[in-house]
């Protein structure tokens, strides 16, 4: 994995140094600058996360690397591209010049380690460090003062003469831990940890979020799908442009405060589509579905629109041979525009599952945007059974032979099947393609007591 640790700030490092977990830490808006850091990042990878240092974010790129023709192009976009959105900010808020941005950047296998190396980095620079050696040599002369939590810890490790990381994991663990608490510990260990999975917590993935101010409030409900179609189409065009697509948008109405009241009604209207989609369309017609069942509060001031995941575009190749005709594109749209009338909890399909006994393949399942496709059973003219009895029904035997509508005709058989014999009631059965008088063609099975059943019906 490859960290891309980013800091554009107009502060001391001693200002914007802070390890803090508290709720009004974290609540804290972004400026208009780091809003377009968080663009710009998003524009090069989905997976763009928060840092625990303020005003710094983090970007996983490794997965965009070839789509980028390598790290050097990823570095020099964002370079570019910072100094860019400095110098605009500068011309924009001429009256505050004493305030003069500048960035870092940060670059290793770790994000704790880009985190360190991003901030002891020159202004204005990139500091690349990808061997594993080199980082880990990198990590240990890294000073204390990078990742420390508070500035009572800092004091406390100055009076015991440690000042780099090297130096404090020569401490006992146990004694550090009970002076210095679990979380700095753990900082410095999980630098040294090259495993994904451990660094998720440390990590929240920033969403894409967009507001659109409404110069007029919005009166009439033609008017206001129109406006809604438009921003749809704004944010979709930009997610086709960095070949991106979505599954989930929220749309937050905000509406006016009225005198006496606290704060804003806000009203969250929720669109989870069954698969990722670049189209507006999709969303647009599923918004007006639930539009119709949905009492709005008036007047709306302010819409904003939060994607809480973003994916890369997933390039779907046809089979050369057989071309599909598009039924399960067209499920998923049938899913979507029922689930927007009655309900997502009120949909059910039958799927498949691992079992031998035919009854007991299929199961009652509630259709979610993350049922698998592969397990709906979608008929098709290779599945010639029509009808499968929900339990076997028992037959009448004459001179050893079945009756179903009369006298049945063998046409196929015996086919063994024999399951669950770790269980009170094994399975063993021999079933049989058979035929009525009326031509219906019907499927039976034989129990080991000559006992006759009817499993299921052929089209």
């Amino acid at each position: 994995m490859i960290w891309i640790a980013c800091l554009v700030t107009n502060k001391n490092i001693k200002d914007i140094f802070s390890y803090s977990q508290t709720n009004n830490q974290e609540s804290k808006k972004p400026s208009e600058i780091n809003k377009q850091i968080i663009k710009l990042s998003l524009g090069i990878t989905p997976k763009v996360y928060k840092s625990k240092v303020s005003q710094m974010i983090l970007l996983e790129v490794s997965t965009v690397l070839k789509l980028r023709k390598g790290l050097s192009n990823i570095l020099k976009f964002l370079n570019q591209e910072i100094i860019e959105i400095i110098n605009k900010h500068s011309i924009t808020n001429h009256k505050q010049q004493r305030d003069k941005y500048y960035f870092k950047i940060g670059v290793s296998l770790t994000p704790y380690a880009s985190e360190w190396i991003c901030l002891e980095s020159p202004r204005n620079s990139k500091t690349v460090i990808l061997s594993k050696a080199e980082m880990f040599k990198r990590i240990k002369k890294t000073r204390m003062q990078s990742i420390l939590e508070a500035h009572s810890s800092l004091e406390t490790l100055f009076q015991l003469g440690i000042k780099t990381i090297s130096q404090m994991m020569i401490l006992p663990k146990k004694g550090a831990m009970l002076r210095f608490g679990k979380d700095l510990i753990r900082a410095v260990d999980r630098s040294f940890d090259l495993d994904d999975n451990k660094h998720k917590y440390h990590t929240n993935l920033i969403f894409y979020e967009e507001e659109f101010p409404l110069n007029d409030q919005v009166n009439t409900l033609k008017s206001f799908i129109s406006t809604i179609n438009y921003s749809l189409n704004k944010i979709l065009l930009w997610m086709k442009q960095n070949y991106y697509e979505i599954q989930t948008i929220k749309i937050d109405l905000i509406s006016t405060k009225k005198p006496g009241e606290s704060q804003e009604k806000n009203q969250t209207i929720s669109i989870d589509l069954s698969e990722p989609t670049q189209s507006a369309n999709k969303f647009l017609s599923i918004f007006i579905n639930k539009i119709n069942y949905t009492a709005i509060l008036h007047p709306i001031e302010k819409i904003v629109f939060m994607i809480p995941r973003i994916e890369i575009l997933r390039v779907k190749s046809n089979d050369f041979f057989t071309p599909t005709n598009g039924s399960k594109k067209s499920l998923n749209e049938l899913f979507d525009i029922i689930e927007s009338r009655i309900g997502e909890e009120k949909i059910y399909c039958y799927s498949m599952r691992d079992d031998y006994a035919p009854e007991l393949k299929m199961v009652q399942t509630p259709v979610t945007s993350n049922t698998s496709q592969e397990k709906l059973l979608i008929p098709n003219e290779h599945q010639n059974l029509t009808w499968l009895l929900e339990s076997p029904l028992k037959l009448e035997v004459k001179n050893n032979i079945p009756l179903y509508e009369g006298i049945l005709i063998f046409q196929g058989g015996p086919e063994r099947i024999e399951a669950n014999w770790w269980t009170k009631n094994p399975i063993r059965r021999d079933y049989f393609i058979a035929e009525t008088k009326e031509k219906k063609r019907i499927w039976v099975f034989r129990t080991p007591d000559k006992s006759w059943y009817l499993q299921g019906i052929f089209g």
